[in-house]
């Protein structure tokens, strides 16, 4: 099992890394038992939800602009600060300057908002959360090395079990032709019974050998085909060899390649720089943060004076934040992202 792993590590940088034994049979095996892998499945997944929230944390990058509409029926009076104003005059007036009365309000319009990341705070945030999507891309890779390893250890064993009863069952037919010629040869008195009975527990031996070496044929076959997602007891349709795998050559640099290329190793490094990414995030709290906002719409009583001129409206300007009594607050985060940068590190 270390051998081929260690093989699956040098190889990492290749996805089919199993091809290198020149195999078919192998080849269609790993490849169904890769696509059927609920584990790896999961993972993939993951990787497209660490995706999608390093996109979303690459658009707070950029501005973001909203679009929203209202309609609202509204009566107002005096007591609000609200009176109606007369008509023109000669036209027919209808009830008290300052009765109630209800009006309808339609407006709709953009509001925008950018935070201008003069320090880095969004910018640290979308660094983490790429860095977060490698770590589940490595995990996913480790995964799929272990599985196809493991699955390439039983194909292995399973060859060479074949080759073990082949093997046995050319000495039992040896042995039997020898027996046979043993006896023939007593009858001649050329031999003795003594000779016959060696030569028979010889051959009982050599067939006592076979139970065993197809008990352990079937429980590879079973572990095989539950790695396949066929039936636990049912024999997975496995070719014949038709030559022996040929052994990749491995480098003699093995310990730098293996760390460099195992995805275990990747996977903290990325863990690391997630990390160090939300250090350095939370640090930017201490700082000042500005934002430009903006809204401009169009609003009216009717649908049919929306279109007028006269309902425009706009806003823009900045906006600062500054941290003010919260310091101990952003200190502590800073301080437990602190911790984790060093856990990290430790584990790389």
């Amino acid at each position: 099992m270390h051998s081929i792993l260690l093989i699956a590590f040098l190889a990492a940088e290749s996805s089919n890394w199993w091809t290198n034994y020149g195999d078919p049979e192998l080849n269609r095996i790993i490849d169904k038992i890769l696509a059927s892998n609920m584990d790896l499945q999961v993972a993939t997944e993951r990787i497209a939800e660490a995706r999608a929230l390093a996109g979303g944390a690459k658009s707070k990058l950029g501005p973001s602009i909203n679009a929203n509409s209202s309609a609202q029926r509204l009566r107002r009076d005096f007591a609000q600060n609200i009176v109606r104003i007369p008509q023109a005059s000669g036209a027919e007036q209808s009830g008290s300057f300052v009765s109630p009365f209800e009006t309808g309000l339609l407006q709709a319009g953009l509001d925008m908002k950018w935070e201008l990341d003069f320090f880095g705070t969004n910018r640290a945030g979308y660094a983490a959360a790429k860095a977060d999507a490698l770590v589940e891309e490595q995990r996913q890779q480790d995964l799929a090395i272990i599985v196809s390893a493991e699955a390439a250890r039983y194909y292995f064993e399973l060859r060479g079990i074949e080759e073990r009863i082949a093997i046995t069952g050319r000495n039992i037919k040896a042995q039997r032709d020898l027996l046979s010629l043993t006896t023939d040869r007593a009858k001649a008195g050329l031999a003795s019974q003594l000779d016959i009975e060696q030569q028979s527990v010889l051959l009982l031996n050599t067939e006592a050998n076979l139970p065993p070496l197809r008990a352990d044929l079937a429980l590879h076959l079973n572990r095989l085909a539950v790695l396949m997602g066929e039936e636990t007891f049912a024999r997975p349709r496995i070719a014949p060899a038709t030559k022996s795998p040929e052994v990749p050559t491995v480098s003699a640099a093995i310990p730098g390649e293996i760390l460099k290329r195992r995805p275990d190793v990747r996977a903290a490094e990325a863990r690391l720089a997630a990390a160090m990414s939300r250090l350095k995030q939370a640090r930017t709290d201490l700082y000042p943060k500005i934002a430009l906002n903006g809204l401009v719409g169009r609003q009216s009583t009717s649908f049919t004076t929306i279109s007028l001129g006269s309902g425009n409206f706009f806003n823009v300007g900045p906006q600062l934040v500054l941290p003010w009594f919260n310091f101990g607050k952003i200190k502590s985060n800073i301080a437990a992202n602190d911790a984790r940068v060093k856990q990290e590190r430790l584990r790389v």
